[in-house]
């Protein structure tokens, strides 16, 4: 059996199957997010890698499935049918892969089916890109209810504005976040098109109907100074019509969901700058996935920070701790980076 060595602490119920030389990793049927459970199969990826171990995976039961599990939406690690014995364990508190780690993982797992970047070539020229976009990346739906905290459409707009740009496009879950920026634009300057992939009936992403959870409140410090607390969050959840959580969603609704989601997200990594914030598991990605690195990366936090080769990253955002979302500046803090 593989020596490799793995922690319970409880916090989730991650499952990893061993025997000799192989392992499995198992996305879990409860909900930790698309990029959250992908964040966690990464560490698992680099603990098999140091140990010259074959990794498996298997999602039955992933909510994002559509047909095949991962395979519906990337390319690498196969699946298997062999019985392999399981072991729990948990290194959601394990730190002890850096953020260059985590940025060389991604070019070798997260490698999108084909037929996505074909979707994206498709979308560009519908949309009229061009080469020299500006995009926008904002999170709202679920994350608001105790995750992240509602960050006013006009500072992403600030930003993406300072680069003068024809075409602005919109990633995000709610279709009001686009009628925002596009107003905000329009405000300022007529002639820069503002386009989306975001149905215009879709008011946040939830994996759980809403009113289930209870709100929480913390501070997010923006790198001009300004530091925002729950301010819309409540608003932001009681002026949102009901929506179709993901566990009611059928299998062509999930294939939509995500087919959608990952076009965005690729046209937001070609694009010339992105502006985003760094409070979600998908935010992380974009930031150490962005096709141009830093040099495109317009980050509402301190960038030098976000990316610092050396700081040492949990698996995913973990958001049981208060002082810790995202934010760049507690991992300097629990590791003494300065």
């Amino acid at each position: 059996m593989a020596n490799i060595r793995t922690t319970h602490t409880g916090l989730s119920q991650l499952k990893l199957y061993v025997r000799k030389d192989t392992m499995e990793f198992k996305l879990s049927k409860q909900y930790f997010g698309f990029f959250s459970d992908s964040f966690r199969l990464l560490q698992t990826y680099m603990i098999c890698k140091l140990n010259n171990v074959k990794l498996y995976i298997k999602s039955e039961g992933w909510p994002f499935l559509h047909n095949l599990g991962w395979n519906d939406w990337f390319t690498t690690l196969d699946t298997t049918d062999k019985q392999l014995p399981d072991i729990n364990c948990d290194d959601s508190s394990d730190r002890r892969f850096t953020v260059l780690d985590y940025k060389n993982a991604i070019k070798e797992v997260f490698m999108f089916q084909p037929y996505l970047h074909e979707l994206a070539d498709k979308v560009t020229n519908q949309l009229e890109l061009g080469d020299s976009y500006v995009s926008i990346f904002i999170r709202r739906g679920d994350k608001l209810i105790g995750e992240s905290i509602f960050i006013p459409s006009y500072i992403y707009v600030e930003l993406a504005l300072s680069k003068n740009p024809s075409v602005i496009f919109v990633q995000t879950d709610d279709y009001r976040a686009v009628e925002e920026v596009r107003e905000l634009v329009r405000q300022k300057n007529e002639n820069i098109r503002v386009v989306s992939t975001c149905p215009q009936d879709k008011n946040g992403f939830f994996y759980y109907p809403i009113g289930t959870h209870q709100l929480r409140s913390f501070q997010y410090n923006l790198e001009n100074g300004t530091s925002l607390t729950l301010n819309d969050n409540v608003k932001y959840i009681e002026s949102t019509p009901p929506q179709k959580h993901i566990l009611k969603y059928t299998k062509e609704e999930i294939k939509i969901h995500v087919e959608e989601m990952i076009v965005g997200l690729i046209l937001c990594q070609r694009s010339r700058y992105l502006v985003l914030d760094n409070m979600s598991n998908t935010s992380r990605y974009l930031i150490f996935s962005h096709n141009l690195g830093k040099d495109g990366i317009l980050l509402l936090e301190d960038l030098n920070l976000a990316i610092a080769e050396n700081i040492r990253l949990l698996p995913a955002v973990d958001y049981s701790d208060d002082k810790y979302i995202s934010n760049p500046r507690y991992h300097c803090i629990h590791n003494n980076y300065t």
